[in-house]
């Protein structure tokens, strides 16, 4: 497929596409086609044929997009994906194509997949991936994809380093965090990584939990979740956890 690519470089808005839609669904199935993208020399090729360009288009940046959110899904293979700069042309499509909702949906896969190993942590700080999800959690309110996979990336990245935590306190993130709760009461997927990250953020940060604290619908977005959630101990759990501050 990636020599198919190759091979007729001038038909990039009509091959690349459905060859990229094509090493999505491999790479989503199958541990041997992962391994084989994380070949370096593919690996430099695919990234190189699929630059941001004139040519470029949002659907062919999305299947970019979630080839890599793939391979960044394997802590085996994590750091080969990495290579080639590849993050850098995942930050590059979600900036570019802001009022893509497919592309900041597959984006934020890919910052929650990169973000599960602490070793990424650097290579997300310096794409400011921060600002990146925030945005996307403020254009996309009503998405319970994207509030979902951002808030899980904030909470893995939050539980890195200080300066991580540092970063988050100065985005704004919690406002966003606490309105995905308020807008998506019945999504357990979401209440869940939004209390998750709630909670190990203003453990970790004092500045954190002040900023959540001086929130009018802060508490209160918390306790609805008593009431719509009272058999779910897991999402309890959490919610606890996040009031025993």
């Amino acid at each position: 497929i990636v020599g198919a690519m190759f091979a007729f470089p001038d038909e990039k808005p009509i091959l690349q596409e459905p060859a990229l839609r094509a090493l999505a669904g491999l790479a989503s199935a199958s541990e041997i086609a992962k391994e084989a993208l994380c070949e370096p020399e593919t690996l430099s090729v695919l990234m190189e044929l699929c630059r941001l360009d004139d040519r470029s288009t949002p659907q062919q940046q999305e299947m970019l997009c979630a080839v890599l959110s793939s391979l960044y899904a394997s802590d085996r293979l994590q750091a080969d994906a990495l290579e080639c700069d590849s993050f850098g042309a995942v930050a590059a499509a979600a900036t570019k194509y802001w009022g893509s909702e497919r592309v900041q949906d597959v984006a934020c896969i890919s910052y929650r997949n990169l973000a599960r190993r602490g070793e990424a942590l650097e290579t997300l700080m310096e794409y400011n991936v921060v600002d990146l999800i925030v945005k996307a959690m403020k254009g996309y309110r009503m998405s319970k994809s994207i509030q979902n996979n951002a808030c899980c990336a904030l909470w893995r990245i939050g539980t890195g380093t200080e300066s991580a935590a540092q970063k988050i306190a100065e985005s704004g993130a919690i406002g966003y965090i606490v309105n995905a709760i308020q807008t998506h009461l019945d999504t357990f997927g979401v209440l869940e990584n939004a209390c998750g990250a709630l909670w190990a953020l203003i453990h970790r940060s004092e500045k954190l939990a002040h900023q959540f604290i001086g929130m009018e619908s802060g508490l209160e977005s918390v306790m609805c979740i008593f009431v719509v959630h009272p058999m779910s101990m897991s999402l309890l759990e959490k919610a606890c956890g996040l009031l025993a501050f």
